[in-house]
C-alpha cells in the first residue's frame, strides 16, 4: 500500500511541477508560443532601433561648428520631428514605458515627475525642438548606455497568460553574458493613451482607413512593457 501511495505522490509532484511552469488566468489571451515568437521577430528589431535612437548612437546629425550646443538632425534621419519619434515609440512600447522614454529623451524632466521617473529634477533631454528644428544636444551626442542585447527568439516561451497581458521568457546575450529575461507584452487596445492609437507601421493612427484589424499574430497588436536593452 505504501508503494501505491508513493507512486501517486510521485505522479502528483510531476503534475504540480509541470503546471508551475505555466500560469494562466481566466479569460486569458489566446496565443501560442510560435505565434508570439513571430511577433517578437518583428517587435524586437523595432525596439532595438528605438533603443539606438534614445540610448545608443542616436539619430544622425549634420556637421556643426566646434562648440555648438545643438546639432541639427541630418536629412537622412528617419524621424525628423518630435511627433514622428513619439508615434514610433508608442507604436512599440506600452503607454508607461513610452512616456518615460519620450519624456527623458525629448521633453526633459524639470518638475515633480522626476521622482516617478527615477531621475534627478532638471535633467536635460537628449533631443530638443529649437525654433521648430529637431536637434540633439551636443553634450549628449555620445551613446548614453551600453545597448545591444541579443535575444534567442526561437527559444521564447510564454510563461503567463492573462486577460490584459502575457509574459514571455527568453534567453538573451549581451557582452558575452547570458541572461534569462521575462518580457511583458500588453495588447494595444487595453492601453488608454497613445499606445492604442498607432498601428504596426508607426505612421497610421488606428482610426484611419489605412489600418487593418490587428490580431494576436500581428506585431502591431502588442506593446512591450519591458525595456529590451
Amino acid at each position: 500500500m505504501n508503494k501505491i501511495y508513493r507512486k501517486i505522490a510521485a505522479v502528483l509532484s510531476i503534475i504540480l511541477a509541470a503546471t508551475s511552469l505555466f500560469a494562466c488566468s481566466p479569460g486569458a489571451i489566446e496565443v501560442t508560443d510560435e505565434e508570439i515568437r513571430e511577433v517578437l521577430r518583428e517587435l524586437i528589431p523595432m525596439a532595438d532601433e528605438l533603443n539606438e535612437i534614445y540610448y545608443g548612437e542616436g539619430l544622425p546629425t549634420r556637421e556643426a561648428a566646434e562648440g555648438a550646443v545643438y546639432l541639427e538632425l541630418a536629412p537622412e534621419a528617419k524621424y525628423k520631428t518630435p511627433d514622428e519619434l513619439k508615434k514610433a515609440t508608442y507604436a512599440v512600447f506600452s503607454d508607461d514605458l513610452a512616456s518615460q522614454m519620450f519624456t527623458i529623451g525629448v521633453q526633459g524632466v524639470y518638475d515633480d515627475e522626476s521622482e516617478d521617473l527615477g531621475v534627478d529634477r532638471g535633467l536635460d533631454s537628449r533631443y530638443t525642438n529649437m525654433l521648430g528644428i529637431f536637434c540633439m544636444r551636443a553634450s549628449k551626442k555620445e551613446p548614453l548606455y551600453d545597448i545591444g542585447r541579443n535575444y534567442d527568439i526561437d527559444g521564447a516561451v510564454i510563461t503567463y497568460k492573462g486577460s490584459k497581458y502575457i509574459e514571455v521568457t527568453v534567453m538573451s546575450e549581451k557582452d558575452g553574458e547570458n541572461l534569462e529575461i521575462t518580457l511583458t507584452l500588453i495588447p494595444a487596445d487595453t492601453q488608454t493613451g497613445l499606445s492604442s492609437q498607432y498601428s504596426d507601421n508607426v505612421t497610421a493612427p488606428a482610426d484611419t482607413e489605412e489600418t487593418k484589424q490587428l490580431t494576436v499574430t500581428d506585431a502591431g497588436y502588442w506593446r512591450l512593457d519591458t525595456p529590451t536593452y
